[in-house]
């Protein structure tokens, strides 16, 4: 009887194991998470763009608001953020949903981040379990579970409310089906084994999120089997993009000439000169990439070395009828054309759907590797795996990035701590100035930025707003003016005459900006500015404003 306990306890280890191994990389990633959180603080001293974005068109949603923000798109986020909003609001009674949201926006925006960040982990070990049940070969589920590891911009997006996370678990499960269906082990029933339809959601849906995804879009063709399948998934597409980001159902016009002029014009965001493209930009781009991306480059350089390498006549025989050459194909032409793309307006962001694709390319390139060498040498698949880890392990842009930029996060939250302190110890004032770059210490910045990003944002969240925050304005420098929640304009004079004392809290990187605040004031003979507080460490100053005649 002992023995017969002892086996089946074996037993159901060993069964258990697998499962209990996959899990270890989904709670590393919430344990990023986490870390990452708490070093930052709350949302409105990190990072408004695109948090507030998103959070208020998550908000207008609920309320039956249809023209949202659609730049990215980042549809799905603006439905999960509203969903989420709705759901946390249910346990915070006494107030209503749209004015709870706007008094404690950091809060809401810190549960959101939260379900992101399981949501993360619960993809990644998805995708890894389902490749090791449809294959059996755990290492490589862990492997592929590796992916978001390959740079410290792609796990630090764990600890934004963005887009850029919810690639992570939506590119591991994207592969793991291309991956099963190259080695046709998808089952044979049900919506997972109606290829067509399942590459056109996936397709739709990842374009729907961001528009970094449109060189992906051509992966699933290089595994559809005949034309009429492509010409099929090709229809579908267009079509699941335009039910995934059902906004465009009443800003169709407006959307087109937003595509058209990030087409046309070579500045960001659709602006610059109509020359749809500025060589020299385009290829300092493309060395700026190389040169800070050398394994993502690395690994395209391997990929096509292998591929090429495939079709001499030694190894061509091997390779008959597998269908990994064409994955390969497929992943190779994906990812240079995403770089490409992305050359012509470049920031690092945008770079994470081609290296979360990495490690899938090296894993691809493992597998055409082992089935080039004799049989008795095809163990090695585990060294190689064990290698790349070992590398990115070990690359200054991973954990040891990661590991220099932690203690820094956290000395500039503290930095941020002692200036609201200061704010507060302030005596209020009549009026609340703001100007800012992306954060404050005011979250009312963010609020402003989030409503006048959203569409008729103002008109629907500007009465709200000026009843919760009244007297609070926003400064537009290349307005030279000041404009309150209804999105009115007012001269520095008129906001002395009408509120005798002000305080301006600024934080600028362009230094012109804070000399073009203090001189708004200075030409005015009634006025009085002082600069009572300054942080060099994060660019915060405090104003202490009054109107000489009434105070």
């Amino acid at each position: 009887m002992l023995i017969q306990n002892t086996r089946a306890c074996f037993s159901s280890f060993f069964r258990k194991l697998p499962a209990a191994l996959l899990l270890l990389i989904p709670l590393s990633l919430i344990y990023l998470g986490f870390q990452l959180r708490s070093a930052g603080g709350p949302f409105s001293l990190v990072a408004t763009d695109p948090e507030f974005i998103f959070l208020f068109s998550g908000l207008a949603l609920t309320m039956g608001h249809l023209d949202l923000f659609t730049d990215q798109p980042g549809t799905p986020l603006q439905v999960l953020e509203g969903l989420i909003a709705r759901i946390t609001h249910l346990f915070r009674p006494g107030t209503s949903f749209p004015d709870d949201v706007l008094q404690h926006p950091d809060l809401y925006l810190h549960i959101i981040s939260i379900c992101i960040i399981l949501l993360v982990a619960a993809g990644v070990f998805l995708a890894g379990y389902i490749v090791y049940r449809r294959t059996g070969n755990l290492p490589a589920a862990l492997f592929l579970q590796f992916a978001p590891f390959v740079a410290e911009q792609v796990f630090s997006t764990l600890e934004r409310a963005m887009i850029e996370p919810l690639f992570i678990p939506f590119f591991a499960l994207f592969f793991a089906y291309l991956w099963l269906d190259a080695l046709h082990r998808l089952p044979s029933h049900g919506l997972a084994a109606r290829r067509v339809w399942l590459y056109a959601i996936m397709a739709g849906l990842g374009l729907s999120m961001k528009f970094n995804f449109v060189s992906f879009l051509l992966l699933p063709l290089f595994l559809l089997r005949n034309w009429k399948e492509r010409a099929s998934y090709a229809l579908l597409a267009p079509g699941f993009f335009y039910l995934f980001t059902f906004p465009l159902f009443i800003k169709t016009r407006a959307f087109y000439r937003w595509i058209k002029a990030l087409v046309l014009h070579s500045g960001v965001y659709g602006t610059g000169e109509t020359n749809v493209l500025d060589l020299g930009q385009f290829l300092s781009h493309l060395s700026t990439m190389a040169h800070e991306k050398k394994f993502l480059f690395s690994a395209i350089l391997a990929g096509t070395l292998l591929l090429l390498a495939s079709y001499l006549p030694p190894l061509r025989k091997k390779m008959k009828g597998s269908p990994l050459p064409s994955l390969l194909t497929g992943l190779l032409v994906a990812e240079i054309l995403g770089i490409l793309i992305i050359a012509k307006h470049y920031s690092e962001r945008y770079l994470i759907p081609e290296l979360l694709m990495v490690v899938p390319l090296l894993f691809v390139c493992i597998q055409m590797f082992i089935r080039m060498i004799p049989e008795r040498f095809r163990r090695v698949e585990y060294l190689l795996y064990v290698l790349i880890v070992y590398l990115l392990a070990i690359h200054p842009q991973t954990f040891r990035q990661h590991r220099m930029y932690l203690p820094l996060k956290k000395k500039t939250y503290e930095a941020k701590l002692e200036s609201i302190r200061y704010l507060r110890q302030l005596p209020a004032p009549d009026a609340l100035l703001l100007s800012s770059d992306n954060w404050s210490i005011c979250p009312e910045y963010g609020l402003f930025f989030g409503m006048l990003m959203t569409p008729a944002g103002s008109k629907v969240f500007g009465p709200t707003l000026s009843k919760i925050y009244p007297n609070t304005y926003l400064f537009k420098e290349y307005e030279g003016q000041f404009f309150d929640w209804s999105d009115k304009p007012h001269l520095a004079g008129e906001l002395l005459s009408n509120h005798p004392t002000a305080i301006l809290v600024a934080n600028r990187y362009n230094k012109e900006i804070y000399t073009q605040l203090e001189n708004l004031f200075r030409a005015l003979p009634e006025a009085e500015i002082t600069l009572a507080y300054q942080n060099d460490q994060t660019t915060i100053r405090i104003y202490l404003i009054r109107n000489k005649q009434k105070y």
